[in-house]
């Protein structure tokens, strides 16, 4: 991701990159964007109907991943990538490699130095490029169009090159960097969200049941959901909240420290990376009552008072809180309303219920589910 928002370290550099494209994800930008939200979701449940067959086990985590990377394709940067058709799109697989390779690079910083990961790495690097040349052309297909004076839309990809407009300096590459950023960033945490609730939904039917008469009574069969719509939701909105208390889409955000800092006794030289057990402070009793236990309550109005905002961040904190949490909010409402009103689901008995933590906390089990429409 180069020099992108999320690993651009260079804080002037940042907050300008970060000042220009913010209007790109706030509220009332994104309502704009609800025929596209509502396009993608709409595709999405067509290729869940093929599979609600009772019988087939499907990976929700999976079917999800495709999902959310057709959603950022679309709603950022206006391609219909369509990757929750199959896996044989050389794009889709790309993205899923080079977001790999982000991840064991995490993982084994000396990679490099060991021959027998040579022939990944090659991989890795080739999926780098393909998805660079790719949005390279994407990119110049917008700029073609902006020139010609053709009507563009005012997503993520229009802001991006604002950032051009705004230092005529700023090369092409870091223009890239934006791109695939949002790619490949924008796409996994909320198929992650997306699987937990599908997870948590399951073992706890009391709560899915008042789910499921919510949105019968707030939105029927209606067709098309708005902001109005979401904005009703109440118990959805504590159940998404509930699902990213006991899953945050990263287990343990970090920060360097800019300064000297004294922590319980101890000082933290300049330049270390400070990790927060985010995960670890969810379960924690000294936080939550009965942490374990899949409560929605928590957020209800008046109880969400009470939760302390150092204890529940789970999109972080601080001007480098996450840029895309309205988006991913939007996102995963939409797609969960349109998957309850159509569909049952039940979890395949025995299979791992625990987290894979990795640079994001995934569904270690793929939640493996048994589909039904609502009507069977």
């Amino acid at each position: 991701m180069g020099e992108g928002l999320v690993t651009i370290n260079d804080k002037k550099k940042w907050a300008w990159k970060r000042a220009i494209l913010n209007p790109a994800f706030q509220k009332s930008h994104l309502r704009k964007l609800e025929d596209d939200f509502n396009e993608v979701s709409d595709f999405f449940m067509n290729r869940l109907e093929k599979l609600a067959d009772g019988k087939r086990v499907v990976k929700m985590l999976d079917e999800f991943n495709h999902m959310a990377l057709d959603m950022i394709a679309k709603v950022a940067y206006a391609v219909d990538l369509k990757s929750v058709d199959g896996d044989d799109n050389p794009l889709t697989q790309a993205i899923y490699k080079a977001f790999e390779g982000f991840q064991k690079h995490g993982e084994d910083r000396l990679m490099k130095l060991k021959p027998w990961k040579w022939a990944y790495i090659k991989t890795v690097t080739d999926s780098i490029q393909l998805l660079r040349n790719y949005t390279r052309e994407q990119m110049a297909k917008r700029l073609d169009a902006i020139s010609k004076g053709e009507h563009v839309p005012e997503d993520i990809l229009s802001f991006i090159i604002k950032l051009k407009e705004s230092d005529p300096e700023i090369s092409e590459e870091e223009l890239l960097d934006e791109f695939v950023t949002f790619f490949v960033a924008g796409q996994e945490t909320t198929g992650n969200l997306m699987a937990f609730m599908i997870m948590d939904l399951a073992q706890n039917p009391d709560v899915l049941k008042r789910l499921l008469t919510e949105i019968d009574q707030v939105v029927g069969k209606k067709a098309v959901i708005n902001h109005d719509d979401l904005n009703r939701l109440t118990y959805l909105d504590m159940v998404v909240k509930e699902t990213l208390r006991l899953h945050p889409p990263v287990g343990q955000p970090a920060r360097i420290t800019t300064k000297p800092m004294e922590v319980g006794g101890y000082i933290i030289p300049t330049g270390t990376i400070v990790s927060v057990a985010l995960f670890s402070m969810a379960r924690s009793e000294e936080f939550f009552d009965d942490p374990l236990t899949y409560n929605p309550e928590r957020f209800s109005p008046d109880a969400e008072k009470k939760v302390d905002t150092y204890t529940y961040f789970p999109f972080s904190l601080g001007p480098r809180t996450c840029i895309g949490r309205y988006f991913a909010d939007i996102e995963a409402k939409t797609v969960m309303t349109k998957l309850l009103q159509r569909f049952t689901f039940e979890l395949i008995p025995n299979q791992p219920m625990g987290v894979v933590e990795k640079l994001t906390m995934s569904p270690k089990g793929r939640v493996q589910c048994i589909l039904r429409t609502r009507e069977d």
